[in-house]
């Protein structure tokens, strides 16, 4: 089977003949001209999407739906003639838009910043296509709006680094003295552990670190290099303790280590 390629970019923008000349045709039929220009609204507005047509040569807004109407908090009459540049935050990223639209014919999911009618901002994936409207080329574009995602984002991207803060400073905390501080999970392997104990008794190799580990895989290479291990054999196994009880406790232990 021979494959070919076809290349978009030698298309002819998609055309959406003029409204004009559907209300005459409508007219002259039985549903008559106001119904003509119902439907198309209709048409146009039950895309439960902001739709916008915009002029390629001028940038002028040639319509917008009543999605976007909302989106953007000002009515069609307002945004009708106004430059599509007004209402994007970074020049460089409509230029980059642009860029993309002229050499492949269509954009699909290119996220952006966007200005409302009050200049407030919002974010937004836009996938556009060129067409010819009203004997025009223009840009239709549908946007998806991703505003309330990107504040998400970033809510969790701040408590992420509120996180990693604490934990950096209780991890100084924690190196600074002279007690063996440690925390396991359920299986008994090494969430955190300060210096004091990996230098004291995990005898751990510079720059190993225990996380992920129990205390047997320590205990077997220790005697493997030929050393005494015996901490922790002759008395209770506090961990287990702790975790059958749910309570806090305090444990003597003792044992021979290097």
């Amino acid at each position: 089977m021979e494959n070919t390629f076809h290349d978009r970019t030698q298309d002819p923008p998609v055309e959406i003949q003029p409204l004009s000349g559907r209300l005459q045709e409508a007219s002259q039929g039985p549903i008559g001209l106001a119904d003509a220009v119902s439907s198309f609204e209709l048409f146009m507005n039950i895309t439960m999407l902001p739709v916008a047509i915009v002029d390629r040569g001028d940038d002028a807004v040639l319509y917008i739906n009543s999605y976007a109407e909302r989106y953007f908090l000002l009515s069609a009459e307002e945004a009708i003639g106004r430059s599509a540049r007004d209402f994007w935050v970074s020049p460089d990223r409509r230029k980059i838009y642009l860029e993309t639209l002229q050499r492949d014919g269509q954009v699909v999911d290119f996220e952006v910043e966007l200005l409302t009618g009050n200049r407030m901002k919002k974010h937004a994936l836009i996938s556009a296509a060129r067409i010819l409207y009203r004997g025009r080329e223009a840009v239709y574009t549908v946007l998806a709006d991703i505003t309330e995602r990107k504040r998400i984002e970033k809510a969790l991207q701040e408590s992420e680094a509120r996180y990693q803060g604490m934990y950096r400073m209780m991890k100084l905390m924690a190196n600074t003295v002279p007690d063996l501080i440690w925390a396991k999970d359920l299986e008994d392997r090494y969430l955190f552990a300060n210096k004091a104990i990996c230098k004291k008794l995990l005898m751990c190799q510079q720059c190993e670190s225990p996380i992920g580990k129990n205390d047997q895989f320590f205990t077997n290479r220790e005697r493997a290099l030929g050393h005494q291990h015996t901490f922790g054999e002759i008395c209770i196994n506090s961990d287990a303790m702790v975790k059958a009880s749910c309570e806090p406790g305090r444990f003597f232990e003792d044992g021979l280590v290097r």
